[in-house]
């Protein structure tokens, strides 16, 4: 017998054995190390969101921290649990909140008047665990808590603030590609989760590599520096990238684990009305070729201005070719071509202007892609919300702005009932409803309707200023 045959016959006995071992760890529920742990970043503290207390005379209740409040709603639920309930988590960040407002008129707050219309025979606790400024791996660590509580849905919307935090993956930098590749792959056995257990001490020196967090969220603007914390870092952008595709992983197998269905949400932001926050010129552009650009750029900008189209088209695709990276001129060039009529040319230069901008403060397509991608490869419900958007503005529309957004990223409150729609439709694709919300259409819509009559004008009055101090901050004036 050959040598290849006989290393392969020898091979399947250790394979065997392997392969029952693996089934053996997950029948006895033993957790992965993906779905135990994050592999990149790690916290000073672990703070509950949740914490007894009394709701409506129920000793037995869950209400939100009051350490928690400055970035959560407030919001409780009864911990018992009876056969008609059906207990729905919404979590991401500061849309899934409801900025900037709150959870009364956030897509969750519609859910929750929706589903009790459609379906009024089951008890909804729909519970709003959206974080301001929460980023994937920050929604992940709240899901390890939430699978306490029995959840029966969790619905994700998360993407737009992977970048806020200061992160250096310095462990993954100081790696070779494939040894990270092999490292994502290993924790994904059981096998390797017990081992890890096992030598946890031997291994301190790759936890050491963990970037550490502080307990509650601290962004980089934040700091005195502000928007000059960030600059073009290509390599970072592909780490957290990664970091995200993971997170998202991990979510869907904790939730699963807990027996509960997870539906994601794609994340949109506003393309047509939102300049980049910060613009960079490629790293290779000399002094005299970054004249050059800046030329061409300042006058398409003044064509623009005085209503000169043609010329502004003219200088600012040539801008462009110059360098395609520079956020501010790709979208600048898209304003134009859609001020002349060409809305599918416009929209690809939105996108590459949002792509390209050094403070990513909206999600990126590549986390978009991510968020479809594990949805169809982990068989998960999703509503795909830039194409919903397209789908109710029309394919000739301008693309989505203002009309859709009230800044970078926070929908309008009639946006964030249309998501909330989408999302009981998708539910019942999912076979989650019994009723097709359509069936029930005339009270749905008097329950949004109360959502509308109950709205404080002056709290969001209140708001809406604030929200102009942040964008005028910003140089969004």
């Amino acid at each position: 017998m050959s040598l290849t045959r006989r290393f392969l016959f020898s091979s399947i006995p250790v394979v065997a054995i392997w392969l029952a071992i693996e089934g053996g760890l997950r029948l006895a529920g033993v957790a992965t190390a993906l779905e135990r742990d994050d592999p990149y970043v790690g916290f000073e503290a672990a703070l509950p969101l949740f914490v007894p207390g009394e709701v409506e005379g129920e000793p037995a209740a869950y209400v939100t921290a009051s350490n928690k409040k400055k970035f959560f709603n407030a919001q409780q639920f009864v911990a018992n649990k009876t056969a008609e309930t059906r207990r729905v988590f919404c979590l991401g960040g500061s849309t899934t909140y409801g900025r900037p407002y709150d959870d009364a008129t956030s897509f969750c707050g519609f859910m929750r008047v929706s589903l009790e219309a459609i379906e009024p025979s089951v008890d909804w606790q729909v519970v709003n665990a959206g974080g301001i400024s929460y980023a994937s791996y920050r929604v992940a660590s709240v899901v390890d808590e939430i699978t306490r509580y029995a959840p029966d849905l969790l619905v994700v919307y998360t993407g737009h603030n992977e970048f806020l935090e200061e992160r250096t993956y310095r462990g993954l930098r100081t790696r070779s590609s494939w040894r990270n590749a092999l490292d994502r792959r290993l924790r994904t056995l059981r096998s390797y989760s017990v081992l890890e257990s096992v030598f946890e001490e031997s291994m301190a020196d790759a936890g050491s590599q963990r970037d550490t967090l502080s307990a509650e969220v601290e962004t980089r603007l934040d700091s005195s520096i502000g928007l000059d914390a960030y600059t073009r870092d290509d390599e970072l952008a592909v780490h957290v990238d990664e970091h995200f595709r993971m997170n998202l992983e991990r979510i869907v197998r904790r939730s699963r684990q807990a027996g509960a269905e997870v539906l994601l949400v794609v994340p949109a932001g506003n393309l047509a009305d939102s300049a980049p926050f910060k613009s960079e010129l490629s790293p290779h552009q000399s002094s005299d070729a970054g004249a050059t650009f800046y030329n061409a750029f300042d006058t398409g900008v003044a064509a623009h201005r005085d209503g000169d189209l043609a010329r502004a088209e003219e200088m600012l695709a040539h801008a462009v070719s110059l360098d395609p990276r520079h956020a501010h001129a790709r979208y600048e060039y898209g304003r134009v071509l859609v001020a002349r009529g060409q809305h599918a040319k416009g929209r690809r230069e939105f996108v590459a202007a949002r792509d390209e901008d050094v403070c990513p403060l909206r999600a990126r397509s590549e986390i978009s892609d991510t968020v479809r991608d594990v949805a169809t490869r982990l068989d998960v419900g999703v509503v795909d919300f830039p194409a919903l958007i397209v789908q109710r503005s029309g394919p000739d529309a301008s693309p989505h702005g203002a009309d859709w957004f009230l800044d970078h990223v926070h929908p309008t409150i009639e946006g964030n009932r249309v998501l909330a729609r989408a999302i009981l439709g998708e539910l019942h694709r999912m076979q989650w409803l019994q009723r097709d919300p359509n069936d029930r259409l005339a009270a749905i819509e008097q329950a949004e309707q109360r959502v509308r009559d109950g709205i404080d004008e002056v709290a969001h009055g209140i708001s809406l200023r604030n929200l102009a101090k942040v964008l005028s901050w910003a140089g969004k004036t």
